[in-house]
């Protein structure tokens, strides 16, 4: 902490409130003249008495900050804490380390901690004010009984006391995870196991037993070692990260972040780069997390107690390092690549398995149950991974691993605390910043000196509205998992067979393959025997590959899955509330990643408004409206979807009252069934109360942009025309610009296969030839389609066609016919809506022939084809497919968006002339958020640690780094246009909020209850139009022209004739 010569730290000086500064001037005195001490080198222990007559002045300053804070902020009330103090109680003697939970550890016990001074804790003005500067010394807390957890049936309650409960169960719940797993370990491990009770454990608790209790003495001596000032690789740079944590929690962290990363994929291994930095990543929130209960300054107290038989130099130096990593909010990453190496390479020493024992054969000895292999991914590239054993995989699938899966951030059951400042809000004691800024110095320094107070308002209103699971839907889902059906976003609950891999590697003859030193290897051609040996074997190794691919992207589906269904268990019954922050463009998301509103299906089906409202009026015509959208009949009017419902009523009360009955399957066919089935239950219950009117509904109901980029970059440009296309202007029906790009495509296919080809084509001619007759009558509106132009043409074909992979011509002219047949009717909507869309946001080539091919292989079903030969014939016709599709439609965009083309090639080359100046892209929002692109180039550095060398790259926040030009000039246009959608929903919030009505957003899809569908409407139009009636590009101009005033930047484009303030009576603008 830096400190100014008022004795005050430079961010103490900004702030406003006296009762703040009282508290943190006393705090930073105090530890101004330990860390003085230090530097005299004294020797004699240091006298804490005074803390407790500073703690007295901290609690009165904290009565009269309180006041302040919950009049401001709008947060529950908390003044029965006023009267809450901690105990001040020092203890004598030497302390080894601080626990988890703040206490002390004293002759191998570990004192409770009251819930009561955790609660005073978050009125300290500190706490509130300046938690990443406060971390002096604290006196450990005396022991005392715990308190009895808060009742979770809080409505029972006086409204006082109902608050009292949450607030303290929200803040058990911020501390718990890791500090409760390691008192667990710590009390089977001194208990059962020390009385002979082992055998009373589940299987996976004594498993991971074996593992806790050696690697938790490891850790405690190369804690040792740390103080014993011993020297050893990186010992001297990790060391005082190591001892900030006791042993207990840090056994714990790395036993389970590392089995969960390892079996993400199914055990095909984790990078151990990644995971070195996930446990010290993991280790740094622990300790952020203390930092703001206020209790890592005693580890001052742990080195200066134990000075009087220690070295006065010694002591001086390793306390002032552990003293100076308190004040990092953020470790380099070169050290917590070493103190993560440290750790994984512990638990690779210590965790061991034992093989099953084989009737007649001798006991087996433990092994090993980790493995860490360095793996040759290209000829300058290896990659160190981590793995589980053979022995070790067998035995942990038979493992209950729920209770592991443990998420960090999880919904809050308070509402958040409100955005004041960058780096304040959200949860009550978790840290959190207000953007994700990728390590980008700059855009820290920007965000310090902005003013956000709009910013800061558009994310309170999204925090503030509470969630709860829709136990109704979430019992369906739960009933249909564990009856293993597969809908929707429930995956298969069942591995594929996987073929057997060949056990020779063929190279295919005529290959330009060279041997060891350069030798040629045998290129003459082959033989038609020749090839067909090594077709097989080719076909056979995909194949394998192929299943096992397969099979790891299911077990992942189904990790995080049982993630989501624990904590919707979790908050079953309860309000839940979602912090919000941004990404660097200013995008909003939810800090929990796992169960929120933004996931897929499932998600959005099992969540539901906490609060009701009356549906009203024409609420009942917006469910119905809904269920007809979500069944995918959205390109209806409105009218004709209300009707679609009613026209099919029948199935949809089927579907509510008896979801999973035979022939019930209607809502399991709507493009998005666990949202289709929650709508069709509120949907008949509104019938069925007698009066929707006044039916008190609680559902979400959505309203979605049309290719919402388009449409920002339509009003950027008035383009009149493409503004037409995605519904800026008034309309009987909604638009669909898919279907006038297709048009195009369409003709383009049935030109190429109608051209004759000439007896001596190529190869490249014939594959495109192929490749349009199998497409022809196919292409259709859901094709996706790019900026860029490729031309293909009957003779004409680019190289990009033969980037597919190893396509082989015989083979794909063996399987023309059915692979015609295969792909007719297949290719809709669907398959290139999401290319359609991304291609405002910079889509490549590559990008687009991925979107294409992923969607291709899901209509296909590659994993139900029992002969490897057809699949690997049919995967080559899809890549094929692919190529040639996405080939065909990357220009179709252009000719269409004339104006709004225009403005991408402005935006991209202000962006290369900023980049030419060495310097990063970089804007301010309409509401005031400064952007900062991060994209750097170079810098790489190798860090030897004791597992392996890292590779790591150079941080984005050093200036010295050159810009990366290229990524500076692409990234732009879209990136400019995000923040302006997110700027439009942020005003959205607001809009919202000052009517009173709940709102939520997933980016430009705008979700309130039914009743409140036409006010939504009408507040989102009126900020569209309040939005784009400021002079967006010329303030944009306007700022580089004043950032570098000797460069001349080109002028704003021409721009065409639309009226954004058509968007008012345009009724699919957002629909």
């Amino acid at each position: 902490m830096r400190l100014a010569p008022s004795g005050r730290s430079l961010r103490q000086q900004s702030s406003g409130s006296a009762a703040c500064y009282s508290v943190v001037a006393a705090r930073s005195e105090l530890l101004r003249s330990i860390v003085a001490k230090l530097q005299t080198r004294q020797a004699e222990t240091l006298d804490f008495t005074s803390i407790g007559a500073t703690r007295e002045s901290s609690n009165a300053a904290a009565v009269a900050y309180q006041d302040e804070w919950v009049s401001t902020t709008g947060h529950p009330d908390v003044s029965y804490l006023s009267s809450l103090s901690y105990r001040d109680t020092p203890d004598a003697g030497s302390i080894p380390y601080i626990h988890g939970d703040g206490s002390t550890r004293l002759n191998g016990a570990a004192p409770a901690r009251n819930s009561s001074s955790l609660a005073a804790a978050a009125l300290e003005p500190e706490y509130w004010e300046e938690p990443a500067d406060n971390t002096a010394p604290q006196p450990p807390a005396a022991p005392t009984a715990p308190e009895p957890e808060a009742p979770a049936a809080a409505a029972v309650m006086k409204p006082a006391e109902a608050k009292r409960a949450l607030l303290l169960e929200q803040m058990r719940l911020e501390e718990q995870t890791t500090a409760e797993a390691g008192a667990r370990y710590r009390e089977l491990a001194e208990g059962m196991v020390a009385g002979g009770r082992a055998g009373a454990l589940r299987p996976l608790q004594r498993e991971l037993l074996k593992w806790f209790i050696p690697l938790r003495a490891a850790i405690e001596e190369e804690q040792g070692r740390v103080w014993a000032n011993e020297r050893g690789a990186g010992m001297g740079a990790h060391g005082p990260l190591l001892v900030l944590l006791q042993p207990e929690k840090l056994a714990v962290m790395v036993m389970h972040e590392t089995l969960n990363l390892t079996l993400q994929g199914g055990n095909a291994g984790v990078p151990a780069a990644g995971l070195c930095l996930r446990l010290a990543e993991a280790a740094q929130a622990e300790v952020n997390l203390l930092k703001m209960q206020r209790k890592l300054g005693s580890k001052a107290q742990v080195a200066l107690r134990g000075s009087a038989r220690r070295h006065v130099r010694e002591v001086n130096i390793r306390a002032k390092r552990a003293l100076d990593m308190l004040e990092v909010t953020d470790w380099p990453d070169a050290l917590k690549v070493q103190l993560g190496a440290v750790l994984v390479k512990l638990l690779c020493d210590t965790a061991k398995v034992t093989p099953e024992a084989t009737r007649g054969q001798p006991e087996p000895t433990p092994e090993a149950a980790f493995r860490h292999e360095i793996r040759q991914l290209r000829a300058n590239k290896k990659l160190g991974m981590l793995f589980l054993t053979p022995a070790a995989y067998k035995r942990v699938q038979d493992w209950n691993l729920a209770g592991l899966m443990q998420p960090r951030y999880l919904p809050m059951l308070v509402k958040p605390k409100p955005w004041q400042r960058h780096d304040r809000g959200g949860y009550i004691m978790l840290k959190a910043r207000i953007m994700r800024t990728r390590g980008c110095r700059s855009q820290v320094d920007a965000l310090r000196v902005a003013k956000l107070d709009k910013v800061y308002h558009g994310l309170n209103c999204l925090g503030s509205v509470p969630w709860r699971v829709n136990d109704e839907v979430y019992a369906i889902a739960k009933e249909a998992w564990d009856r293993k059906l597969t809908i929707g976003e429930l995956p298969p609950q069942e591995d594929l067979p996987v073929p057997p891999m060949p056990k020779t590697k063929m190279y295919k003859k005529g290959s330009s393959r060279k041997g060891k030193g350069g030798a040629e290897v045998d290129n003459t051609p082959p033989t038609p025997e020749e090839h067909a040996r090594w077709r097989e074997n080719e076909i056979a190794r995909l194949a394998h590959a192929r299943a096992l691919q397969l099979n790891l992207d299911r077990h992942s589906l189904r990790s995080d899955l049982r993630i989501k269904m624990r904590i919707a268990e979790r908050f079953a019954g309860r309000d839940m509330y979602f912090p919000y922050n941004l990404d660097f463009r200013g995008r909003a998301y939810p800090v929990p990643p796992n169960l929120n509103h933004m996931g897929n299906d499932f998600c959005r089906g099992v969540l539901t408004f906490a609060r009701t409202r009356p549906l009203g009026a024409r609420g009942l015509y917006w469910l119905k409206v809904q269920a007809a959208s979500l069944f995918g009949e959205d390109k209806l009017s409105f009218d004709e979807r209300a009707a679609y419902a009613d026209a099919h009523m029948d199935a949809i009360r089927r579907s509510a009252e008896d979801p999973l009955g035979d022939g019930n399957d209607w809502w399991i066919r709507a493009d998005s069934p666990w949202q289709c089935l929650a709508t069709c239950k509120e949907l008949i219950a509104a019938i069925d109360s007698g009066d929707p009117k006044t039916f008190e509904s609680r559902l979400p109901v959505h309203q979605d942009g049309t290719c919402n980029g388009l449409q920002h970059y339509a009003a950027l440009g008035r383009d009149a025309a493409g503004g037409e296309q995605v519904n800026l202007l008034p309309g009987d029906r909604p638009r669909d610009v898919y279907s006038g790009v297709c048009k195009l495509v369409a003709a383009e296919v049935q030109r190429a296969a109608d051209c004759e080809l000439p007896a001596d084509a190529t190869t490249e001619e014939q594959l495109a030839h192929e490749y349009a007759r199998m497409l022809v009558g196919i292409v259709d509106r859901k094709v996706k389609f790019g900026w860029q132009q490729v031309e293909v043409l009957g003779r004409g074909v680019s190289e990009d066609i033969l980037k597919c992979g190893t396509v082989d011509l015989k083979m794909i002219g063996s399987q023309r016919d059915d692979g015609m047949r295969m792909l007719v009717g297949i290719v809709d909507r669907k398959v290139v809506k999401q290319t359609v869309m991304t291609s405002v946001y910079g889509v490549t080539f590559i990008g687009a022939r991925s979107q294409i091919q992923a969607r291709l292989e899901e209509r296909l079903a590659l994993d139900t084809c029992a002969d490897a030969a057809a699949v690997e014939a049919r995967a080559a016709a899809i890549r094929g497919c692919a190529n040639y599709l996405a080939s065909l439609t990357m220009g179709a965009l252009s000719g269409l968006f004339s104006e709004a083309r225009a403005i991408m090639d402005w935006l991209a080359t202000l962006a290369r002339i900023v980049a030419q100046q060495g310097q990063p892209m970089a804007w301010v929002t309409p509401l005031g958020l400064p952007v900062v692109q991060p994209y750097r180039r170079g810098g790489d550095f190798t860090i030897k640690t004791l597992l392996q060398s890292v590779t790591l790259s150079g941080a984005g926040d050093d200036a010295a780094l050159p810009v990366e030009a290229a990524r500076q000039r692409s990234a732009f246009p879209p990136n400019f246009v995000h923040s302006l959608d997110s700027t439009h929903m942020l005003m959205t919030a607001a809009a919202m909020d000052a009517r009173g009505i709940p709102f939520a957003a997933v980016h430009d899809s705008y979700w309130c209850h039914a009743g409140h569908v036409d006010v939504m409407n009408a507040a989102l139009r009126d900020t569209f139009v309040e939005l784009y009636s400021r002079p967006i590009l010329e303030d944009l101009h306007a700022s580089l022209t004043a950032r570098f005033p000797d460069v001349k930047f080109p002028r704003v484009p021409p721009r065409g004739a639309l009226d954004v303030g058509a968007v008012r009576d345009s009724a699919y603008f957002f629909n």
